[in-house]
């Protein structure tokens, strides 16, 4: 192998040596460092090795980005918020890297690390389903999303790297086990998907559809009016049924709930250049508090982006990141893509962080048989 082709192979498998660093990670807050240190030696080395090349349009998105991003740290250290600032870096590094490795076209043909590294991932997860250990070792919330969403970055990236029968076993394993009903929302969407990809395919190509930021502007538009109709119309309609396991039960209630109320709360204080302390949370809003305090914060990934993060940080950092979803999509994309942007609406923390790292890696993850990362087919 040449030189060149070990540099090549050196920079696309950094971005993937990060999963077994943070499967052993022993603290939940420790990942966050984790992922900036690899970030910023994806960064360095896609820089100082000149493999990508940024153009003018880019370089004006990533200097606004470095403005907002240092106003609102300012900002944020002022009000003693440090976990924003410390999840903000995460953020600034992780979505940098995952642009350039977006861009990268990485020109080796040997593909063997994607395979073993998905079957080993695949094979923990399953293990882990079975054995259902709360060991401390492992980071993530069974009770909650975490797992949920690690079990979908196994079985799609095992989908796309042709192991689709340990994948078919880990999907029934993780029906079973698994409490989260968005795995299912999920399953479902990503067979409806799959066999309706051309279908999207041209729907894509309208204008109105044709880019990324579109789509996450309707689906935001969709689930906030969802959500003001789900509380002030269905309710004064339908009795709210007590725990979980109904459309209309009180966890699905208070979901939308907090996403009406953090509209109001965007709308009542000034978030352009703030966000809201992720420490302290609705704390001012104390009449409130019961709803937002258990469910930490609203209950969808692009209203936590611009409380938290700030509306100019947090919109361009989703600018940015549809622009990476621009750089892959591909008509094989299109199942990965769109179910995941569509179970965003309704959970929270999905495209920030270490959940945002898998979703970047099922998309920067060739296909198997192809010869590059994408069928570029707009």
């Amino acid at each position: 192998m040449s030189l060149g082709k070990q540099y090549d192979f050196n920079i696309y498998s950094i971005w993937l040596i990060s999963i077994a660093l943070l499967l052993v990670t022993p603290l939940y807050y420790s990942m966050g460092y984790v992922l900036i240190f690899d970030s910023l030696l994806v960064v360095a080395l896609c820089l100082l090795l000149r493999k990508v090349k940024l153009n003018s349009s880019e370089c004006i998105i990533f200097g606004l980005m470095l403005v907002f991003y240092l106003i609102y740290v300012v900002n944020m250290v002022a009000s003693n918020a440090m976990l924003n600032v410390k999840n903000s870096l995460v953020m600034f590094c992780t979505i940098i890297a995952s642009y350039l490795l977006s861009k990268y076209e990485p020109t080796y043909r040997d593909y063997r690390l994607f395979d073993v590294l998905c079957f080993l991932i695949q094979l923990y997860v399953i293990f882990y389903s079975l054995y259902y250990a709360k060991t401390g070792i492992f980071p993530f919330d069974w009770n909650y999303v975490d797992f949920s969403m690690f079990a979908i970055f196994a079985f799609t990236l095992g989908m796309k790297r042709g192991y689709c029968c340990t994948s078919a076993i880990l999907a029934i394993i993780a029906s079973a086990v698994l409490p989260a009903r968005t795995w299912f929302l999920f399953l479902a969407l990503f067979i409806l998907f799959y066999f309706l990809k051309g279908f999207v395919a041209q729907v894509l190509q309208c204008k109105l559809f044709g880019k990324t930021i579109l789509i996450i502007l309707y689906l935001f538009i969709a689930i906030t009016l969802l959500a003001y109709f789900w509380v002030d119309v269905l309710s004064q309609y339908f009795a709210v049924i007590e725990g979980h396991g109904a459309a209309f039960d009180q966890a699905n209630m208070e979901r939308f709930t907090t996403m009406k109320m953090a509209n109001e709360i965007m709308i009542k204080e000034n978030f352009f250049f703030k966000g809201l302390d992720m420490i302290s949370l609705y704390e001012p809003y104390l009449d409130k508090y019961d709803i937002l305090m258990p469910n930490v914060g609203p209950h969808n990934s692009f209203h936590g982006i611009l409380l938290y993060y700030s509306i100019c940080f947090g919109g361009i950092y989703l600018l940015v990141l549809s622009r990476i979803v621009d750089h892959v999509t591909c008509k094989e994309m299109i199942p990965y893509i769109y179910p995941y942007l569509i179970c965003c609406c309704i959970l929270h923390d999905n495209l920030t962080g270490f959940r945002f790292f898998l979703f970047a890696i099922v998309l920067l993850v060739p296909f198997k048989g192809k010869t590059g990362r994408r069928i570029v087919w707009r």
